[in-house]
């Protein structure tokens, strides 16, 4: 059926299509002046093999049309893991369906499953999931009193 879409756990081998979804998304200054494809064939298998992390894809098709990437952090201070949500990306055509709503709803089922204390991640300001308020119609909530603090160890934009 056209448009149907499943949502499953990457393999080493979706690398070359996850590295044309980030393509395709564009407006990712991180990757700026990197080579893509090499970038995801070093990460994804790290990724697929760590009990640590959930890497999910998002199939239409045939093709990629999303992902999501979830790390499972374990603090000394918080009662369970944490499930920090890198990246969750739909391609801009597939918008709008309830695609990234079924992604977040598989996320929340696994970290339920590992006893997790909570979900977090950062969201640019300057993205439609932000202007969208995406995920505080999912029940996320933004943080005002937490301040984030990065330190470069190489210039992101090198």
């Amino acid at each position: 059926m056209p448009g149907a879409h499943r949502i499953r756990p990457a393999h080493a081998e979706d690398a070359p299509a996850i590295a044309a979804l980030l393509e395709a998304l564009g407006d990712l200054p991180m990757l700026a002046g990197e080579d893509v494809a090499d970038v995801a064939a070093r990460h994804v298998p790290i990724a697929v093999a760590s009990a640590d992390t959930t890497l999910l894809v998002v199939e239409a098709d045939g093709e990629l049309i999303g992902y999501a990437n979830v790390h499972w952090v374990h603090d000394l201070f918080m009662p369970g893991p944490e499930g920090y949500l890198s990246e969750l990306f739909i391609l801009e055509s597939h918008s709008g369906r309830g695609i990234g709503s079924e992604v977040l709803g598989v996320i929340e089922t696994e970290g339920r499953e590992r006893g997790a204390f909570r979900l977090s991640l950062l969201n640019a300001k300057r993205r439609a999931s932000y202007e969208r308020r995406f995920y505080e119609q999912h029940g996320w909530v933004e943080r005002p009193e937490i301040a984030n603090f990065v330190r470069w160890l190489r210039d992101p934009a090198s």
